[in-house]
């Protein structure tokens, strides 16, 4: 076990029964010679920057589930049909397969938004807004 420290600006040699070797053996300075001092904690994130991870995450799995240009899709295929059905035309079962399918992907995005609005109004806010209990199961 080292009994003496050299300092490195004066040659100078500590004895192991000073404070100076005491904290240099510790760690409390480093080799440059200033003191270490831990990181200070973090601020916690704001309600405004939770709300924001909030709405990032919903957006997230939103467009993981369905994404932007198929989103775009589905409501150009939806204003057709809608059209067509006001136009006093009828579905075939391909029609009605094809709207059944797609109300089974704006549901769930519903329910991703609506999980979002019950998020952000949550008194206290959650820790971790990834978590997947909060938020609806992808199902079939």
């Amino acid at each position: 076990m080292t009994n003496y420290l050299i300092k490195k600006e004066s040659r100078e040699i500590v004895g192991r029964d000073t404070p100076e070797f005491e904290n240099w053996l510790t760690g409390k300075y480093g080799a440059d010679g200033w003191e270490r001092v831990p990181d200070p904690e973090p601020e916690p994130p704001t309600r405004a920057e939770i709300i924001a991870q909030i709405k990032a995450e919903a957006h997230r799995r939103i467009v993981s589930y369905c994404p932007e240009w198929k989103q775009r899709n589905l409501t150009a295929r939806a204003a057709e049909l809608a059209l067509r059905l006001s136009q006093g035309a009828t579905l075939t079962a391909e029609g009605r397969a094809e709207v059944a399918a797609g109300q089974v992907i704006w549901d769930h995005i519903t329910a991703i938004r609506a999980a979002s609005d019950a998020l952000e109004a949550m008194e206290p806010l959650p820790d971790d807004v990834t978590a997947a209990e909060l938020w609806p199961a992808v199902t079939g």
